[in-house]
């Protein structure tokens, strides 16, 4: 229920909603075999698991997620970016990611920007054509941005 705090006033209860969220996000991740269980006995992805449904239990506009699918094999990885992207489409939540893994980006990400030598390179709607109709640069093209002077 930790996801959950974030909601609460102090020495507030869990309420019957409180719990049925959780239960809905536990079989959402496949968690709920693995609810009685303590964080530390859990596998790494597991625990990355834990820590993403956790983060959807809060229920915020927006979610700050740093490197969400490290660690999970293949399978995984999709069902993740599949939950993330239904959260953004059910309750209009704004997703912020940082990975290193620019080609996965492009495919769950509508919009992508990079930081290069402590700069923004320019932002652009991934697989989006411009005014022009042209399409907008690939990731390993404009991951080279050059400093600024």
């Amino acid at each position: 229920m930790m996801g959950r705090q974030a909601r609460k006033r102090l020495l507030e209860t869990d309420s019957r909603e409180d719990w049925a969220l959780v239960g809905e996000i536990l079989d959402l991740t496949g968690l709920s075999p693995l609810r009685k269980q303590g964080f530390i006995t859990l596998s790494g992805g597991e625990k990355q698991r834990v820590l993403i449904a956790r983060a959807l239990a809060q229920q915020t506009a927006v979610l700050v997620l740093d490197e969400p699918v490290d660690g999970l094999d293949p399978v995984m990885r999709r069902q993740v970016w599949s939950l993330l992207m239904g959260d953004v489409a059910e309750h209009g939540t704004t997703v912020l990611v940082s990975s290193h893994n620019l080609r996965e980006l492009e495919d769950v990400c509508d919009h992508v920007g990079i930081l290069s030598h402590g700069s923004t390179c320019p932002m652009w709607a991934a697989s989006t054509p411009s005014s022009s109709g042209a399409m907008p640069p690939t990731l390993p093209t404009v991951w080279r941005c050059t400093p600024p002077s």
